[in-house]
């Protein structure tokens, strides 16, 4: 296994990140850290969702539409450039780690999407692909409401509000809460398009 790719043991299901990090780095795999974990939380939510498939990191591909590892202190950014994403060695190589993906693609972010979006018509015909907000913090914060509608409250303000939980118990339901929504929308867009 390396930093930025991860097959699976089964040729279902792939998530497409955009960039291996410190994390992964670290780690020496893919979607390390807060994206690792806010994954494993989502893959336990579909597996109520969805019972087709039986999801964990063993079972799906995870991949990155880069492969360099990028973050402030090594490289002074965080992404590589859409010229780079769109560049033929690297869409060549996406596309040859995407291929045996049989049911589902599900990108990550908008680098990701840009990524997959080039490649899509070269991937198996049957393959499902759909898109969701990145795993990571950022990602996750632009969810404003939960399933029901409902504002999710920043831990501060609902701290301010009087709520006595941890601000670490508070962030994490949040999380839980976009993670839901999440959830929500790859059910919606595979019902969707199946109905097409």
């Amino acid at each position: 296994m390396n930093c930025h790719l991860q097959k699976g043991k089964r040729n279902e299901i792939a998530f497409v990140f955009s960039c291996p990090g410190e994390k992964e780095e670290n780690e020496g795999k893919p979607a390390a850290g807060i994206t690792g974990n806010n994954l494993s939380e989502l893959l336990k939510l579909l597996n109520k969702k969805l019972v087709s498939w039986e999801l964990s990191r063993e079972q799906i591909t995870i991949t990155n539409v880069w492969t360099k590892i990028e973050y402030k202190n090594k490289t002074n950014r965080t992404e590589a450039d859409d010229n780079e994403i769109i560049s033929s060695d690297n869409l060549k190589r996406l596309r040859e780690e995407l291929i045996i993906i049989e049911d589902l693609i599900i990108y990550s972010g908008k680098k990701a999407m840009l990524g997959v979006c080039q490649i899509q018509c070269n991937l198996n015909k049957h393959c499902q692909i759909i898109y969701i907000e990145h795993l990571g913090t950022r990602g996750l914060n632009n969810i404003k409401n939960d399933v029901n509608g409902k504002e999710i409250l920043a831990a501060s303000k609902q701290l301010e509000n009087g709520d006595s939980r941890s601000l670490k118990e508070i962030q994490n339901n949040n999380t839980f809460k976009r993670l839901e929504i999440i959830c929500q929308n790859i059910a919606e867009q595979l019902k969707n398009k199946k109905e097409l």
